[in-house]
């Protein structure tokens, strides 16, 4: 199982964000207080998926791969 955390600086995209997963009946955890959502999926390339997709339908800019690693 494969765990990610998806965090935005925004409610309307956090509300975006839960309608599209909700609708793709994927396993999450959302956090309201901090604006985050945890995807907790089978594979890697579900998840590499499930990314690809939101970011394309949601206008999303990935986090710089150096930002990632030190976070």
């Amino acid at each position: 199982m494969n765990t990610t955390i998806i965090t935005t600086n925004s409610i309307n995209k956090f509300n975006q964000l839960l309608n599209f997963l909700y609708s793709k009946k994927i396993s999450i955890f959302p956090s309201p207080a901090t604006l985050s959502i945890t995807l907790f999926t089978n594979s890697s390339s579900q998840t590499n998926s499930i990314l690809s997709r939101l970011t394309k339908l949601l206008n999303l800019k990935p986090i710089q791969p150096s930002y990632a690693l030190t976070a």
